[in-house]
C-alpha cells in the first residue's frame, strides 16, 4: 500500500494520467474519478444521455469541462459535429487523445487544455457545456465555483444548455479526516445512509490495509452546497435549472424533496436565459 498527500484532486488526476502514460496503469477510466469502475461510469453516462436526449437530441458544440478519458463524449457524438473536451494537464490531454485514437474518435473530438475558470474558447459560441463530477473535487472553492459558472456564461450562447453533473448536498470526507468516532455517528445519522456509509467505510479501511494500489489523500475540502443554494448560485450567473436528477439513481428531485438535504449528489439541467 502507498499512500500519497497531494493538495487539489487536480494533482492526483494529473499524476494518475502521466503514470498511465508510462504504462503503470492500464485502465484509463481512473481519469473519470471512479478508480476501476467502468460499469458505473457507463451508468451515469446511460442516465445523462437520458436527460439530454429528453430534453434536446441536437447542438451545434459540445464541450466537456474535465472530460476524463473522453468517455462522455464518445458517447455525445451523436448530438454533435463539433466536440471538444478541456482538461487541466498536459499529461492528461495526451492520454485522452490517444485514448480517443484507439475509438477513432480522435478526428471527431478536440481535446485542449484548460480549466472550468479559464480556456481559450471563444464567446458566446457554445451551445451545450457539461461539467460532471468535476466542481466538488478537493480544491474547489465557493469562489472557483463561482468563476467556473462565470465563463461558463461568458462562453455560452443564450438559450444554450449548463449540465452540472455530481454536485453533492453535504461533504463526503467528512468521516475521513474526523477522529471523533461520536461526531463519525452524527455525520451518518445526518446523511441518513448509516449502514450503507459504515459498510462503505469499513471496505475503504480493508481495501487501503492489504491492496496494492496507490491511495491519493487530499488535503482540502471537496465542494458542497444544497439544492436551494445552488440553484440560486446558478440564477445569479444567467442559469434557470430546468430539471434536477439524483445522480445515483436518475430520479427526479420534485419541489417538495428539495428542503431534505441528504447523502447524495446531485445532477442540474440547466438552460441559460440571460
Amino acid at each position: 500500500m502507498s499512500i500519497r498527500r497531494v493538495k487539489k484532486a487536480s494533482e492526483f488526476y494529473e499524476d494518475l494520467a502521466s503514470r498511465i502514460n508510462k504504462g503503470q496503469f492500464k485502465n484509463t477510466d481512473i481519469l473519470n474519478g471512479r478508480g476501476k469502475s467502468t460499469g458505473l461510469t457507463q451508468k451515469r453516462i446511460k442516465f445523462v444521455i437520458k436527460n439530454i436526449k429528453n430534453y434536446k437530441n441536437h447542438y451545434k458544440s459540445i464541450v466537456d469541462f474535465g472530460c476524463g478519458d473522453g468517455s462522455f463524449l464518445s458517447e455525445l457524438v451523436e448530438f454533435s459535429d463539433n466536440l471538444t473536451g478541456l482538461l487541466p494537464s498536459n499529461s492528461e490531454v495526451n492520454l485522452t487523445r490517444k485514448n480517443l485514437k484507439t475509438k477513432d474518435l480522435n478526428k471527431k473530438i478536440e481535446i485542449v487544455k484548460g480549466l472550468t475558470t479559464s480556456s481559450n474558447l471563444k464567446s458566446n459560441n457554445i451551445d451545450f457545456i457539461i461539467c460532471n463530477s468535476v466542481l466538488h473535487l478537493n480544491g474547489f472553492t465557493l469562489e472557483i465555483v463561482e468563476k467556473s459558472l462565470r465563463n461558463f456564461s461568458k462562453l455560452q450562447k443564450n438559450s444554450g444548455t449548463l449540465y452540472i453533473g455530481e454536485l453533492p448536498e453535504i461533504e463526503e470526507n467528512f468521516y475521513k479526516r474526523e477522529k471523533s468516532i461520536i461526531r463519525k455517528i452524527q455525520y451518518f445519522y445526518k446523511g441518513k445512509n448509516f449502514l450503507k456509509a459504515t459498510i462503505l467505510y469499513f471496505y475503504h479501511l480493508f481495501i487501503r490495509i492489504f491492496s496494492k494500489r496507490i491511495f491519493y489523500t487530499p488535503t482540502e475540502d471537496m465542494f458542497y452546497m444544497s439544492i436551494n443554494d445552488f440553484e440560486n448560485l446558478l440564477n445569479k450567473y444567467g442559469y434557470k435549472v430546468i430539471k434536477i436528477y439524483d445522480s445515483n439513481t436518475n430520479k427526479v428531485i420534485r419541489n417538495k424533496d428539495k428542503e431534505n438535504i441528504e447523502l447524495r449528489r446531485l445532477d442540474y439541467l440547466c438552460k441559460k436565459v440571460s
